[in-house]
């Protein structure tokens, strides 16, 4: 991957919707930025893009068929809300071009009359609203064509954003990678297994090698890195170069063959012979208005103009359940596809279903995952092939919560979980798996499910009782459930999780005991959570209700 050609250019380039994206000072830009345990952050962005409401072409986004899943206007707006009442509640003109660009708010740090603090805290403008969903978009084709590859990939950019040509004595302009490029080259630029230069190259001949080209600064990763390094590299930079290097001149403009322009006005007749065929209008805008009919007529494109949403609706999941037929289930999949009472969240469900993207993990979420890999290191810590043991993870964590006493942030919340978790009755218990992934088949289920395990103890909740062989216990970091229904949801994942310890152990269900265990609360006596007595056939029956049912004649 070449690493050149963040000078003059820009990305993305202003076509189509007018995509922009800058990164917020001090979050990435070119530099790897780590978190204390070396692992690669991702930048953040601020993305604008041009709206309907700056396109007289457009098309007023509340008079589309897909309004509901696009932002609304203005952001107040309640769903399904008639927008005029909600533009008469804006007091201003100022308001509304606030509302789309952002201009007043930026006039009012400019005056002292807000801070930037304030300017953090404010709603996305219009223009960052589609210019975030614009981006997206391209991140999910970025996804699609990067696990289209079954085994390699190769990411290039072009430093020179020309055709190789000098066009009128002008020099070329150089050309600057994307974000999504810039991402993974950050992401995998330590990687032991980098190989940054090849080791064949020669200076015989007339080669690129011979005439002192610098090699691309860039790298191969992954078990044969330095084979491709040597096989792209070094088979260019050893390859003849010949007559390359020379500089050549296309004129513009440029006058049209006979044979060229003979052809074009040939083919503007027969479009003009067609258009007057099928009768339509002749001025362009009845044209383009003849075409669109068509096309919003067309019942093969899409839904039909009077099909009400909750019809729609039902089309995109019998679309997704079809999708998740063909998957393995987790639990999380499982629950939100059982959700019926959601609107929001059933949507939302069914578009990460039929358009994939991976997202980015809030602050608390990543904090999260730290606890979880940190206390998988604890709990095994002593074992064979483990260097560390936990009296001195232990120290560590005490040692490091007295210097940073009085702190705040993720990192505190990571030192003052684990130091909960030592303090817990689990950590004198005896292990029996941590971090343990399942994959099993179930009677009844078409899908393959699977699940992990954040820790199996031996014995039950009580440790006296006899009559319970493990306990599964989850660790969390988020908020304890605050009434009845959260806390049902939370324990329907544990019965899963219960459900395929036993499978895999061949024990019965009613000798397997679980526990969510909420390090996130301050109050010892609060932070256990214990499942209640449910057989396998009612766990089964609510495992169902989130497994896809897909028919013949769908």
């Amino acid at each position: 991957m070449g690493r050149r050609g963040r000078r003059a250019g820009t990305f993305p380039s202003k076509q189509g919707d007018y995509l922009a994206i800058e990164t917020v000072p001090e979050s990435g830009d070119d530099e790897i930025i780590a978190t204390h345990e070396g692992e690669w952050r991702p930048p953040e962005y601020v993305e604008r893009a041009r709206t309907w409401l700056s396109d007289p072409a457009a098309v007023p986004v509340p008079v589309r068929v897909d309004a509901g899943i696009l932002p609304r206007f203005p952001r107040t707006m309640a769903p399904g809300a008639d927008p005029l009442d909600a533009l008469d509640v804006m007091e201003s003109a100022e308001e509304l071009e606030d509302e789309v660009f952002g201009e007043l708010r930026g006039v009012q740090v400019e005056l002292g009359e807000a801070g930037e603090d304030d300017a953090c805290r404010w709603a996305l403008t219009q223009e960052e609203e589609y210019g975030r969903m614009t981006h997206a978009d391209e991140r999910r084709l970025m996804y699609v064509a990067l696990t289209r590859a079954r085994s390699e990939v190769l990411l290039t950019y072009s430093r020179s954003n020309g055709d190789g040509l000098a066009t009128s004595g002008d020099e070329r302009q150089s050309g600057k990678p994307s974000n999504f490029w810039t991402e993974v080259r950050d992401a995998l630029g330590r990687r032991k297994d980098c190989a940054t230069e090849p080791g064949n190259v020669h200076t015989d001949g007339e080669s690129l090698a011979a005439r002192g080209e610098d090699l691309p600064e860039g790298f191969f990763v992954g078990a044969h890195a330095q084979e491709f390094e040597d096989a792209v590299v070094g088979g260019a930079w050893n390859a003849d170069a010949g007559g390359q290097g020379q500089t050549l001149h296309l004129p513009w403009p440029f006058t049209l063959s006979a044979p060229m322009l003979a052809c074009l006005r040939n083919g503007v007749d027969e479009v003009r012979e067609a258009m007057d065929a099928e009768g339509v209008p002749a001025g362009s805008t009845g044209v383009l208005t003849h075409h669109a009919l068509r096309l919003a007529g067309d019942a093969d494109l899409g839904p039909m103009l009077d099909m009400p949403t909750e019809q729609i609706m039902r089309l995109l999941r019998a679309k997704a359940q079809r999708v998740l037929a063909a998957q393995r289930l987790n639990a999380t999949t499982i629950q939100a596809n059982a959700n019926d009472h959601d609107d929001y969240a059933r949507r939302d469900f069914v578009r990460g279903v039929l358009r994939p993207i991976p997202q980015m993990s809030s602050p608390a979420a990543q904090a999260g995952t730290r606890l979880h890999a940190w206390a998988e290191r604890f709990l095994l810590a002593g074992r064979p092939g483990q260097t560390a043991t936990r009296a001195s993870m232990e120290a560590d964590v005490r040692a490091a919560l007295a210097r940073a006493d009085g702190a705040r942030g993720e990192d505190h919340d990571v030192l003052v979980w684990s130091e909960r978790l030592i303090s817990s009755p689990w950590a004198q218990r005896e292990l029996a798996g941590a971090e343990q992934s399942i994959v099993a088949a179930l009677d009844g289920v078409g899908n393959l499910v699977q699940g992990k395990l954040d820790a199996v103890f031996v014995g039950g909740v009580d440790p006296s009782d006899e009559s319970k062989d493990y306990t599964v216990v989850d660790w969390k970091t988020g908020a304890r459930p605050r009434n009845a229904a959260q806390r049902a949801q939370k324990l329907k994942q544990l019965d899963f999780y219960r459900l395929l310890l036993s499978k895999e152990r061949a024990v019965p269900l009613e000798r397997i005991d679980g526990a969510l265990y909420y390090l996130s609360e301050p109050d010892e006596a609060r932070r256990q959570i214990v499942t209640e007595p449910k057989g396998e056939a009612q766990i089964m029956e609510e495992l169902r209700q989130g497994v896809p049912e897909v028919s013949d004649v769908d």
